[in-house]
């Protein structure tokens, strides 16, 4: 069914609010005890890296487009200067990130750095929910006449405002822990070697424990890795995926920071509950830059903060494009099984030709790899992936009518 004129209007108000609130000069730096106006600035430095995948000041990122009689979900540019920019931080506080915008992760300290201005990256924007979430209920509000449906959208809408403020709330809990140990001053300051690989685990103090059945689930790991390669894609983003039919939800943090020559990685997840952690799994990824790159680019299928390098975006052929963008709309992907398209071609031949010299005993895996230069994979036709949309928003219609 194609959305009427009015619902495509109101959802161009609805982005113009957003837009509003994202430019507010008014926005309070970020900084526990910190009442200062907050400036723009960047998640993932704009000198060091941004310019490095940027052509002309530009860099390709998720966007909507919303024309009538349509709805459509694409990539488009967007300016360096609006990339992974956010109101987080004022004049002063922004300062304490100035050793990583101008020499990139160098050290423990660093990757801890950057994990605490990514994370009030994600929290600015749940915020950002929380404050235009009100619009779209008043909205349905006046436009249903159905009392009962009206009750049901109700209690719909107080689960979901009662699940994102427990997201900010565990959010604001990491990020002031990890503040914490940043100026407890015991951090390790030391260079990093080459293709350094650093694994930490971080205890939450226990205001966020005494809510969890298992004392550790809420503690973090985070494990950062530098590759002597360059990785076309910026990343400072959160994924939240279904584990099983429960809806019980896993959660993945990740940041890529490319430079010129190499690339740095973080990822971070909760290590009770994450099925990262069970049996060691994020290894998987870690130690084989081949998995990596199939988790970077299933992650961006599930996400929308990234920004990526022109030439790499136009590399991809039409028809992987087409695939891309629908597997980004619909987002029906297991976030455990092998994300069978190859978005970065170059890079992947790249790697494949490193193992193979070294002869790594992984000839499976590159078979795998290699096999997906040029696969064009099959998926269920528009149609049908709209009728399983459908179906999917209609069960979660009928789970609130149990009520």
């Amino acid at each position: 069914m194609r959305p009427n004129k009015e619902a495509i209007e109101f959802d161009n108000s609805v982005e113009n609010a957003v837009k509003k609130y994202l430019n507010n000069k008014q926005a309070y730096c970020m900084y526990p005890g910190c009442n200062m106006h907050a400036i723009s600035s960047h998640t993932i430095s704009k000198k060091i890296s941004l310019n490095q995948i940027s052509e002309n000041g530009i860099l390709f990122s998720p966007e909507s487009k919303r024309m009538y009689p349509e709805k459509k979900y694409g990539i488009g540019e967007i300016g360096i200067n609006d990339a992974s920019t956010f109101k987080g931080f004022c004049k002063i506080h922004d300062e304490i990130f100035f050793s990583v915008d101008k020499n990139g992760i160098k050290s423990q300290k660093d990757v801890f750095l950057q994990v605490y201005r990514v994370l009030n990256y994600i929290i600015f924007n749940e915020n950002v929910i929380n404050k235009m979430a009100p619009l779209f209920y008043e909205k349905l509000n006046t436009s249903l006449k159905n009392e009962n449906i009206k009750k049901i959208i109700e209690r719909g809408k107080n689960t979901a405002t009662e699940a994102n403020e427990i997201r900010i709330k565990k959010l604001n809990k990491y990020s002031s822990n990890i503040l914490n140990i940043i100026n407890a001053g015991g951090l390790n300051s030391a260079t990093f070697d080459e293709e350094a690989f650093l694994t930490l685990d971080i205890t939450m103090d226990q205001d966020i424990q005494e809510n969890s059945h298992n004392k550790n689930e809420d503690n973090l790991i985070i494990v950062h890795r530098k590759v002597n390669y360059h990785i076309p894609v910026a990343m400072a983003t959160k994924v939240s995926f279904s584990l099983n039919t429960q809806g019980k939800e896993d959660e993945l943090f990740l940041i890529c920071i490319p430079y010129e020559n190499y690339s740095d990685l973080i990822i971070m997840f909760a290590k009770g509950k994450s099925l990262f952690a069970k049996n060691n799994h994020y290894l998987h990824y870690i130690y084989n830059d081949l998995n990596m790159l199939e988790l970077i680019e299933k992650t961006m299928v599930n996400s929308e903060d990234w920004w990526m390098s022109p030439r790499a975006y136009k590399s991809i052929p039409e028809n992987k494009k087409e695939i891309f963008i629908e597997d980004m709309y619909y987002r029906n992907l297991n976030f455990f099984e092998f994300y069978d398209l190859s978005i970065f071609n170059d890079l992947r031949a790249k790697l494949i030709k490193k193992y193979k010299q070294n002869q790594s005993g992984i000839d499976k895996l590159i078979k795998i790899h290699e096999q997906r230069l040029d696969h064009i994979p099959l998926r269920d036709n528009k149609e049908l992936k709209k009728e399983k949309l459908n179906s999917k928003m209609m069960l979660a219609f009928l789970d609130f009518r149990k009520e």
